[in-house]
């Protein structure tokens, strides 16, 4: 049996995973859109809420961090 940098799956995934190298240090020292709100729309956010206090009560967890809706948008 070979090594697995000698078989065609591994000889990719190490390829791949130098290209996905290639600028990323540069990419992490960018600054994040000022307004990324029109990217994320949550739909039923309120009724999912619930639902997970809802759960939350049933097993007895403490709701004192519970996320809020502000938290989410």
């Amino acid at each position: 049996m070979y090594k697995d940098a000698f078989t065609l799956p591994g000889l990719s995934e190490n390829i791949l995973f130098q290209f996905a190298q290639d600028g990323f240090d540069e990419y992490l020292k960018q600054e994040s859109p000022a307004n990324v709100s029109h990217r994320f729309v949550p739909t039923k956010i309120d009724k999912k809420l619930k639902n997970y206090k809802k759960q939350d009560t049933k097993v007895n967890a403490a709701l004192d961090d519970f996320i809020e809706k502000h938290e989410i948008m």
